[in-house]
């Protein structure tokens, strides 16, 4: 008995000094950050200490919108199909099965034609722009609805200096979440720049899940443009007819890659084989043909009509210089992104400010990588067209 009452105060005190050292956020303001699937940008205050996102991953269908349940979670086993008419809105597939904002997640059209499934953060594809400013304390509690796929989230461009099990290498930093389960990241906002978040396990990238994570300067006010992270952050991506697993087994089982025959039908002659793609010195790229390319998740198969598709939009006032901040999300190939009628003038390149090179025609752009370009909206008033171009050629030096 005199060594049990010896224990307990040592063991209290040991509490007592855990909780004080591992609470980061005791005494700080904390912004809790309105984030869910009516939400394509998160922006935190920037005069709090601490910003709190939540992101809840699920398993979805594209071109379907789904319920989301009174505490906010997306039900993934309650969708309706959605398709785009002529007019290029959005209208249920069948007349009895709707499904009404806000208390649906909107339907993910992507190109227009893929219909098939998808990973998401919070319904979206790609996830939300987090919006903070240096040296702020990231919060990200992520909540796993998925059924059968552990999952881990990379910082892409954080040094995360004292934290590396919050680096989201599944396997190596960090064990997966596993489905059901939530997992809080806490990490330094540094340094600044124009970032991205992604998974690392298997292809769940390629399937949907990333987003644009963009940290704020705090001396950056003598800029000479605008700088508004929600509204000009463009994310690359590349859209494949298949899921990340059917395009890996079809790969690597025979070594080639048959088009444009349906997914599910057996080719039938050889000239229906996709000969890879070619590097300019005659290296291998790859074997899988692409597919489409989206822009902020929108985009248009060659395929689709231009009336029944929908496509990501971008607002400038005349008179105004605006940084972009461009990342490309995709998993393959190359694009090469411009704007009509306009120059281009990059100012930072993976989250680092670079002499400016100024008014280029295009910025090519691999996976991965990111840069921040200035345009100066000093067009008559009008749309004008921004284009993502693969930069794949097949072995003939044909672009598919």
């Amino acid at each position: 008995m005199m060594v049990t009452s010896r224990l307990v105060p040592s063991l209290w005190a040991v509490l007592t000094l855990f909780c004080l050292i591992a609470d980061p956020v005791q005494s700080q303001v904390v912004d809790y950050v309105a984030c869910d699937h009516t939400t394509t940008s998160c922006q935190c205050d920037p005069d709090a200490d601490v910003c709190e996102f939540n992101l809840q991953v699920s398993y979805l269908q594209t071109f379907t919108r789904y319920r989301v349940t009174p505490e906010g979670e997306i039900d993934d086993l309650d969708g309706y199909i959605y398709t785009i008419n002529d007019s290029g809105m959005i209208e249920p597939f069948q007349s009895d099965q709707t499904c009404d904002l806000p208390g649906c997640t909107e339907a993910a059209t992507v190109d227009g034609k893929t219909f098939r499934p998808y990973f998401s953060f919070n319904g979206h594809i790609a996830g939300p722009t987090l919006i903070v400013t240096a040296d702020q304390t990231i919060i990200v509690n992520v909540k796993s609805t998925l059924r059968a796929h552990g999952i881990t989230i990379h910082w892409h461009g954080m040094f995360l200096r004292n934290t590396p099990w919050m680096d989201g290498t599944g396997y190596i930093s960090q064990c997966p979440i596993n489905p059901g389960t939530s997992f809080r990241y806490i990490f330094r906002a540094a340094p600044s720049g124009t970032f991205w978040y992604h998974a690392h396990i298997e292809g769940q990238r390629t399937d949907g899940l990333f987003g644009a994570l963009v940290i704020r300067e705090r001396d950056n006010e003598d800029a000479d443009y605008l700088d508004l992270p929600e509204e000009h952050t463009i994310v690359l991506q590349d859209w494949w007819r298949q899921p990340f697993l059917s395009m890996f087994a079809l790969q690597h089982s025979i070594f080639e890659t048959f088009y444009p025959q349906d997914v599910s039908e057996l080719p039938q002659v050889q000239r229906d084989r996709y000969n890879g793609s070619i590097g300019p010195d005659e290296t291998d790229l790859g074997i899988i043909p692409f597919h489409s390319g989206l822009i902020n998740g929108m985009g248009r198969h060659r395929d689709v009509p231009y009336a029944r598709s929908r496509l990501a939009s971008f607002e400038v006032q005349r008179g105004n210089r605006y940084r972009f901040r461009l990342v490309g999300g995709q998993s393959l190939y190359a694009f090469k992104l411009s704007i009509a009628g306009h120059k281009l003038s990059v100012i930072a390149a993976d989250g680092f400010f670079i002499q400016p090179v100024e008014q280029v025609d295009y910025i090519i752009i691999h996976s991965g990588e990111r840069y921040d370009f200035v345009l100066d909206a000093d067009q008559p008033i009008g749309n004008y067209r921004i284009l993502a171009e693969t930069l794949e050629i097949d072995d003939s030096g044909s672009p598919p």
